[in-house]
């Protein structure tokens, strides 16, 4: 069988039976043109911050129903 080996930037051709290993040829690996790998998209800016939250009426004194927190007024 033959293979085609490449180690440390040669090429080697061998012939490869049961019971030998022959090289018939050798030859320099050019180096590989660089291959452009992934490219990180740019990070979106953050969004501006939107106006402050209004601050709702305080609820002291409002009925609430029963098991909620408040004073059951029927006891």
């Amino acid at each position: 069988m033959k293979y085609i080996i490449t180690l440390n930037d040669k090429r080697y051709e061998v012939d490869v039976t049961e019971t030998d290993a022959v090289i018939t040829g050798v030859s320099a690996v050019s180096a590989p043109a660089p291959q452009p790998g992934p490219t990180a998209a740019p990070a979106a800016a953050p969004a501006p911050p939107g106006p402050p939250k209004k601050r709702t009426k305080s609820r002291k004194g409002v009925r609430r129903g029963p098991n909620k927190g408040g004073r059951n007024p029927l006891r």
